[in-house]
């Protein structure tokens, strides 16, 4: 599963809309960390550290991957710990205001609102398979850029469905409703200082005129080799 989900950031993040042949480095997305922590103490569980994850840009298009530890409250014994994962993909829409050209000279702001879908394992107690929930999701975020700077804001809130056959519901505090604040840093791809096709600029103009034009050439006359001139 692991395996997959890095296949499909891979993709995700190589993946690059055609701007007039422009290099793929001319783009703009990013990638970076992601940190969501929703609140789950109305599911009766709390943090075991932070979930912290990977977080792909791709114009507008995302892909987040967290993975983090839980237990239940007021547990102090460690085989309490359990594992869990959230996976979400989604578009934003919004409005990107720029200033500056695609550079390290530039900055931008974009407001926006992100839907998707969101996918992940949430096991109630210590045991050795998890269990799936997937849902939806809508997130109303913000974007900053600063150069190659990427600092991202999303407050998302999400709807999960029990969707495995194989244990009890109640064995799966993750469905429901869930929400929380998501922050995710990372670096621009939109190294345009690469593309020389994507600038113009002034230069000397030079005229030659040709003035005088002499050749050399030999043959052959009579077996003897002349030069011409």
């Amino acid at each position: 599963m692991r395996i997959f989900l890095f296949i499909v950031s891979a993709l995700l993040f190589s993946v690059c809309y055609a701007q007039d042949d422009m290099s793929p480095f001319a783009t703009t997305g990013f990638g970076g960390f992601n940190y969501f922590r929703p609140n789950l103490a109305k599911k009766g569980m709390a943090y075991q550290g932070d979930p912290i994850g990977i977080y792909l840009n791709n114009n507008g298009l995302f892909f987040t991957y967290n993975v983090g530890q839980v237990r239940p409250l007021h547990s102090n014994i460690d085989v309490a710990n359990t594992n869990f994962n959230l996976t979400t993909m989604g578009y934003q829409i919004g409005k990107d205001f720029k200033w500056g050209t695609e550079s390290f000279l530039s900055a931008s702001v974009k407001p926006y609102v992100a839907i998707g879908a969101v996918a992940g394992s949430f096991p109630k107690s210590r045991i050795f398979e998890e269990i799936p929930s997937l849902g939806l999701f809508i997130a109303p975020g913000i974007d900053f850029r600063i150069s190659q700077l990427n600092i991202g804001f999303q407050y998302q809130m999400m709807g999960l469905l029990h969707s495995s056959f194989d244990y009890d519901r109640s064995m799966n505090f993750g469905r429901g409703f869930l929400n929380g604040l998501a922050i995710n840093v990372g670096f621009s791809n939109s190294f345009d200082l690469l593309t020389p096709q994507a600038y113009t600029f002034k230069g000397l103009n030079v005229d030659v005129n040709v003035t005088q034009k002499e050749w050399i050439e030999y043959g052959q006359r009579y077996g003897k080799w002349y030069r011409y001139r």
